[in-house]
C-alpha cells in the first residue's frame, strides 16, 4: 500500500505533530510513503519519506485570496493512484500530516480487501504516546481507495481544499456509496494529537469547501444521517453487526429524479452565492498569484 501526505513548514509543536506522522509511517511493514509537494515553488522534503513535487494547483489560485498555500484534494488523490499504480499498490492512502498510522490499521485494510476504507481518529494528549482513548466519528483523517477502483470514479470528487471542513464526510460518502467499502471507526487504529482546530474561522477557504459541499449536499446529507444515527446507536451499545448495517443503508446511492431536481436549484443557489461572496474578497496581485 501507498500512503500519501502533504507536510509543509510549520512550527515547533506542529512540526512535532508532523514529524510523529513520518516517522511512524517509516516504521510500516510493507508500506511506501510519499510527500506530495508542489511542483512550483518551495519544497518541503522530510528525511526518510519520498518526495514527489507534482501538484499543480493550490487554495490560493482557487480562491484568488491571499493565506497559506494548501493542495487540492481530488489532484492530491490523483497524484497519489499515478505513484501506487507505477508502484503496483494494490491500494493508495491519504492522511493528514499529523495522523499517526498504526500497523493495525495497515493489518485491518489488508486483511479486508475492500475497494474503500474511511478510518477516524483517536486523539490523545500526546502523539508520541498513542494509547486506547475514543475514536471520534465526526470526521475522517485517512482514506484508503482501490488502485483499480479510482479511474472509472475519479469523476465524482470535487476540488475542495486540504485542511478545511466538509470534504473529508463528502468524500467518504462517495466512497460508501459507489464502492465496496467500510468505515473503520470502532477501533482506535490512527492516533491524533489533540490542538485548536483553524478550520472553524470563516475564510475563503472555508467558504470554498462550503459552496462545493453545497453542489454535493446529496452526499453531505447522506453522512449527515448516517452519523446521527451512528452516534445513537453507540450511545445504546450497539453491536458491530448493527452499525456495519448502519453503513450499508445509509451510506447508498438512490437514484430520485426528483432530488436531482431539486439539486439543481440548490447548485444555482449555491453558484449565486458563492459569486457573491467572492466578490467581498480583496483581489490578489499577479505577483501573489
Amino acid at each position: 500500500m501507498l500512503i500519501g501526505l502533504q507536510m509543509y513548514e510549520a512550527g515547533p509543536t506542529a512540526g512535532r505533530r508532523q514529524q510523529a506522522a513520518a516517522e511512524a509511517l517509516g516504521r510500516l511493514p510493507g508500506v511506501e510513503a510519499v510527500n506530495l509537494q508542489f511542483r512550483r515553488g518551495k519544497t518541503f522534503n522530510f528525511p526518510g519519506i519520498a518526495t514527489a513535487a507534482v501538484l499543480e494547483t493550490d487554495s490560493i489560485q482557487v480562491t484568488a485570496t491571499a493565506g497559506r498555500r494548501r493542495p487540492i484534494t481530488n489532484e492530491v488523490f490523483e497524484a497519489l493512484w499515478h505513484a501506487a499504480r507505477a508502484g503496483r499498490h494494490q491500494h493508495f492512502a491519504f492522511i493528514n500530516a499529523d495522523i499517526v498510522v498504526t500497523p493495525a490499521a495497515v493489518a485491518a485494510i489488508e486483511e479486508g480487501q475492500q475497494e474503500s476504507y474511511a478510518l477516524c481518529r483517536t486523539d490523545v494528549d500526546d502523539i508520541t504516546l498513542p494509547g486506547p482513548g475514543r475514536v471520534l466519528t465526526a470526521g475522517v483523517d485517512m482514506f484508503v481507495l482501490s488502485t483499480a477502483w479510482w479511474p472509472s470514479h475519479r469523476r465524482r470528487f470535487r476540488p475542495y481544499i486540504v485542511g478545511e471542513g466538509c470534504w473529508d464526510v463528502v468524500y467518504t460518502a462517495i466512497m460508501m456509496a459507489h464502492s465496496q467499502g467500510v468505515i473503520l471507526n470502532r477501533d482506535p487504529l490512527i492516533f491524533h494529537e489533540r490542538h485548536k482546530p483553524i478550520w472553524h474561522e470563516v475564510t475563503a477557504e472555508a467558504q470554498h469547501n462550503g459552496f462545493l459541499a453545497a453542489i454535493d449536499s446529496r452526499y453531505f446529507s447522506m453522512w449527515c444521517t448516517y452519523w446521527k444515527a451512528l452516534e445513537e446507536a453507540r450511545q445504546r451499545g450497539a453491536s458491530f453487526a448493527e452499525e456495519a448495517g448502519l453503513q450499508r443503508d445509509l451510506l447508498r446511492w438512490r437514484r430520485s429524479p426528483t432530488q436531482a431536481l431539486e439539486q439543481c436549484v440548490r447548485n444555482l443557489r449555491a453558484r449565486l452565492n458563492y459569486r457573491r461572496l467572492k466578490s467581498g474578497w480583496p483581489p490578489l496581485s499577479a505577483a501573489e498569484l
